[in-house]
């Protein structure tokens, strides 16, 4: 597995390994808690020392109207960047790099959050309300962007990841299911673009020429063409590692890989894309095992493999993947996708081979 725990120079940084932790929101049962408390710091240091060569935190508020949910941690005030000092210690002791997701989340922050969420349009069904954003609003979240990835840097991240997916403040600006904008924001192609590169711009004029920025980046929020022409902007535009996830389709449906293509539809996203562009794409869904991610930085179909739940039922996954030692498999149970209590995962008490 030589190709997967080799080094690969992201910015100024020399990343250790390929694997990553993607940003994981986990409560640990502080209901209205922003900051980060002892959970977050055993949690995420547990992995740095198992080798995990770079680590993203789950999505940070950039601003109190902007949360998917109470509980979810917080850069909207200095305030909370000691803990985030506390955090990175631990993460960058162990030599990997630490990341910060900053994140609005749009018409999916939810009341009592922040009471009526706002959107690039009005938006109404029978879960969601949401009113259509003004200039003024797009100029105020898009400085809680900059502030957000300042507070980051503060903290000793050494970089930051911008959330522009999973139907998220930014991707839906992107996704014309939601943005009916008339003006100079929506429509087109370019003009959905126009705000996310808005942001992505003030926060490089913020953080530096030299800081790391990654982009989450929804690979469907219309066509795979579309995707890569707007990766091949994001590069453009400085961005230093696309993260190739899913974006907002009334059903979050993704089209299916070519039958013959070994892994998931995500993974295959993100194979086009890498082919696309020349700074590193990370690739998600399904990668469970080592043989897994190794085969697909083997066939570069991506630069970095990020591992989630598999990091949630065994924290030293990368440790065991090099050292040839059996991994325990996600059971997909989906209760990971509901740890708002500190519960562990099921698959950690109970050995695959033992079930």
């Amino acid at each position: 597995m030589a190709e997967l725990f080799s080094g690969l120079v992201v910015g100024t940084r020399k990343v250790k390994n390929r694997i990553v932790l993607p940003p994981l929101v986990i409560r640990f049962g502080i209901p209205l808690g922003k900051a980060v408390t002892e959970q977050h710091l055993a949690f995420y240091e547990r992995i740095a020392m198992g080798g995990t060569g770079t680590i993203i935190t789950g999505a940070a508020a950039i601003d109190d109207d902007g949360m998917l949910k109470n509980g979810q941690l917080s850069l909207a005030d200095d305030m909370y960047i000691p803990g985030f000092t506390r955090l990175t210690e631990r993460i960058r002791k162990y030599g990997a790099l630490a990341l910060a997701q900053i994140n609005h989340a749009g018409l999916q922050s939810r009341a009592p959050v922040s009471g009526l969420p706002c959107a690039p349009s009005g938006y109404s069904d029978a879960d969601i309300r949401a009113r259509e954003m003004s200039e003024t609003d797009m100029t105020r979240i898009q400085d809680d962007f900059v502030s957000a990835a300042i507070r980051a840097k503060k903290a000793g991240f050494d970089g930051i990841e911008i959330h522009g997916a999973h139907g998220y403040l930014l991707s839906q600006f992107m996704s014309p299911i939601i943005n009916h904008r008339t003006d100079q924001y929506g429509g087109s192609f370019e003009n959905r673009c126009r705000y996310p590169f808005a942001v992505l711009n003030a926060i490089r004029v913020g953080v530096g020429p030299e800081y790391i920025i990654s982009y989450r980046m929804g690979a469907n929020d219309t066509s795979l063409a579309e995707a890569c022409a707007f990766a091949i902007l994001l590069e453009q535009h400085g961005v230093n590692i696309i993260h190739v996830s899913h974006g907002f389709t009334k059903d979050f449906s993704f089209a299916p890989a070519p039958a013959d293509f070994p892994f998931s539809p995500l993974v295959y996203a993100a194979s086009v894309i890498r082919h696309s562009v020349r700074i590193p794409v990370i690739a998600v869904g399904n990668i469970e095992t080592p043989d897994q991610a190794d085969q697909i930085i083997k066939n570069e179909f991506a630069d970095f493999v990020a591992v989630g739940r598999g990091h949630l039922v065994q924290p030293e996954w990368t440790f065991c993947a090099q050292n040839g030692i059996e991994i325990r498999r996600c059971r997909h149970c989906t209760r990971c996708l509901f740890l708002t209590d500190g519960k562990r995962c099921p698959a950690r008490k109970i050995h695959v081979s033992e079930e």
